[in-house]
This record gives C-alpha cells, structure tokens and sequence, in this order.
C-alpha cells in the first residue's frame, strides 16, 4: 500500500515521476531522466575512487610510502653495507614493548585517522544515497548505478586490490 500513496510501485518498471532522494527532484521528463542517469553513473565512479582513495590512506596499504597520506618516513644508510648505497626505511613512530603490541591497536594519528574517518563516512553515505535510488525499482536509474560502479571499478580496482 505504501507504494500507491506515493506512486512508486514496488517492482522494476521504466516509467517516470520516481522521486530520486527529495520530493523536488522527480524526473518528469527523458531528458531529466537521461541527467539523473548521467549524475547517479557519475556518483557510482566517485564512489569506487573514494574507495581507492581510502586504501591508500589505510594503514595497512602495500603501496609506495611516498603515495601515502601522513608518511613520515626516512632513508637512512644500513651501516654494514654503506658503501653498496644500500638503504634501509625507518619510520618516525616508537615501537611498543615486546610483550604489549599484542594488547593494543596503533597508536591514533590525528592527522591521518580523522581525514580517514571523515572520508569513509562520505563514502558510506554516498552508498546509502545509491541504495535508496535502487530502492526506486527505476531499471534505467539502477542500471546507471551499475554501469559507474562497473567503470569506477574498472578505473580505480586495481589500486584497492594492491592496497590490500
């Protein structure tokens, strides 16, 4: 019943007049329809970019320090093989005893822990944003979900799988 009230109807359908987050912004229209699928295609490619983005900022990333956010790390030269220019990386930050980095989680960088924290809501929120789309049953609104997270995956994939 509550789709008739509204005029949604609660099965996949291509019709128009599917309110899209606010009551204000029904296409009524191709054309408005065609935009909203433009800017949901282009929501679903900034999602897996934020993704991506997000790896590089995890601490766990594989990838090169330097692509890092917050990297504070040195090079300084391995005293046995100096004279091979061999280097060894250090990191600024002080180890824990021996028998207490079991009992604790890293120490909190707020520098680094904030903008993470900050930017993993911003990709949460933009995925509950697409969920409620898809919520619609519109298929041309669903399938532009796709198609952006299909070509966001394709664009940015590779840079979460290294991070991994």
């Amino acid at each position: 019943m509550a789709g008739k009230a509204t005029g949604m109807t609660a099965q996949f359908h291509t019709q128009l007049g599917d309110p899209i987050w606010l009551q204000a912004w029904v296409p009524q229209n191709k054309g408005a329809l065609a935009g909203a699928c433009i800017g949901l295609a282009l929501l679903g490619i900034l999602e897996r970019w934020l993704a991506a983005f997000y790896a590089l900022l995890s601490p766990s990333s594989t990838a090169p320090r330097n692509l890092r956010f917050g990297a504070t790390s040195t090079i300084i030269p391995n005293d046995t093989h100096a004279h091979h220019a061999h280097a060894q990386e250090t990191t600024n930050s002080a180890p824990l005893p021996k028998g207490l980095k079991a009992l604790f989680f890293p120490r909190l960088s707020p520098s680094d822990d904030i903008i993470r924290g900050m930017l993993y809501a911003v990709q949460a929120a933009l995925g509950f944003l697409l969920m409620l789309v898809v919520m619609t049953y519109q298929g041309y609104l669903i399938l532009s979900i796709v198609l952006g997270l299909g070509v966001g995956e394709m664009l940015f994939g590779r840079i979460v799988a290294s991070a991994i």
